[in-house]
């Protein structure tokens, strides 16, 4: 075997090698692939490069083509996705694409979920919802809003066990003061004996609650009641008579309105009784009577001869 087809064999070796890898690289990249795009639409990428994986249900199915800034929406950032043509039919419109992180070194990847079959599938150029990224970076962020919440309730805490300390405060007086010690004490004396009289049956409340008569006039009183509004319900009764019989209110009636018009009469000046109210000559002649009789008292003491005659036979 001469050199040159020793040469030619590694070189049709090596050739062969390379076309296997080239077309197992580009089968595990999805060179050979069919492939349509999709859009997302982030405030924040965390640090998401072109060429990231795009992965369906944890399975890799495509890649990050590019990303760019929105033109319409400032502040906002488009990523371009270029995803596997055979996973087209599990990806609809409620399906959401989150940043997410592979491995420990914290490769990004875009995680998209697979929609519901009813939903509208997503064609070429169409926008995915975009989820809440739960990055290292937003978690880091939010742990450190939490230490800082922490560190102030510690703080607060701390300066309200110094007020309980130096007596500051209800609280304070509560804790710091002896007399409440001593009223607190004396109360639970005075439950003691309390509870204690009544256990014995000493006293007007411990009588109250223990003796077994009062238990049966309150029965009886309710019983009584009962009775009472029952009568009274139907019918029975003078009570319930003046409540349900309409007579006595038309009497009553009758009366205020007979009342009525005498005192209309009164008023008016009509009959004695209207004329001694209203009319003024009554009382003039009744005030000139007085005076004369006053008058002819007043001469009889002063010459009683003038009336009085006597003679003698």
């Amino acid at each position: 075997m001469n050199k040159e087809f020793r040469v030619g064999v590694v070189i049709a070796l090596a050739a062969l090698v390379l076309v296997i890898a080239v077309f197992t690289v580009g089968d595990q990249e999805g060179v050979w692939k069919r492939r349509y795009e999709l859009r997302v639409k982030y405030t924040d990428i965390y640090g998401l490069q072109s060429g990231s994986t795009v992965r369906l249900a944890g399975l890799r199915v495509g890649t990050v083509k590019h990303v760019e800034f929105s033109q319409t929406e400032p502040g906002n950032l488009i990523v371009v996705l270029k995803v596997d043509r055979d996973v087209q039919n599990l990806i609809r419109s409620d399906s959401k694409a989150v940043i997410g992180t592979l491995g420990l070194l914290g490769d990004k990847t875009v995680e998209i979920s697979v929609g519901s079959p009813d939903q509208k599938m997503l064609e070429e150029g169409e926008y995915i919802q975009a989820a809440k990224s739960a990055s290292i970076e937003a978690i880091i962020t939010e742990g450190g809003e939490a230490v800082e919440n922490i560190t102030l309730a510690a703080k607060n805490t701390k300066e309200i066990i110094e007020k309980i300390n130096n007596g500051t405060g209800s609280l304070g007086l509560f804790v710091n003061d002896p007399n409440v010690y001593f009223d607190l004490d004396r109360l639970l004396r005075l439950t003691e004996n309390l509870t204690r009289q009544l256990e014995e049956g000493q006293g007007s409340f411990a009588r109250f609650i223990t003796d077994s008569t009062f238990y049966v006039e309150m029965r009886n009183l309710l019983t009584n009641t009962n009775h009472l509004f029952d009568s009274l319900s139907t019918g029975q009764g003078t009570l319930s008579k003046l409540l349900y019989d309409p007579a006595p209110y038309q009497d009553i009636k009758q009366i205020v309105e007979s009342w009525k018009q005498i005192t209309n009469r009164i008023n008016s000046g009509e009959g004695t009784l209207g004329k001694m109210l209203t009319n003024d000559s009554l009382y003039i002649n009744f005030t000139r009577a007085l005076d004369r009789t006053d008058a002819l008292l007043k001469d009889f003491r002063e010459n009683p001869g003038r009336y009085l005659r006597i003679r003698l036979f």
